[in-house]
This record gives structure tokens, sequence and C-alpha cells, in this order.
């Protein structure tokens, strides 16, 4: 269980740094 939650964990992160990524990539872009 607690292996479940932190592979959930890292994909969590993974999403939010490519979601922050996209913004940034996006602001600099002008869109």
């Amino acid at each position: 269980m607690l292996h479940h939650t932190r592979d959930n964990l890292v994909m969590v992160r993974a999403a939010l740094d490519r979601a922050s990524a996209g913004a940034a990539w996006a602001s600099r872009e002008g869109v």
C-alpha cells in the first residue's frame, strides 16, 4: 500500500513538473 502511494506521488509530481514547464513555455512564447 505504501509503495503504491509513493508511486502515485511520483506520477503526480511528474505531471506537475510537466504542467509547470508547459506554463513557462507558454508564457515565454507569449501565448
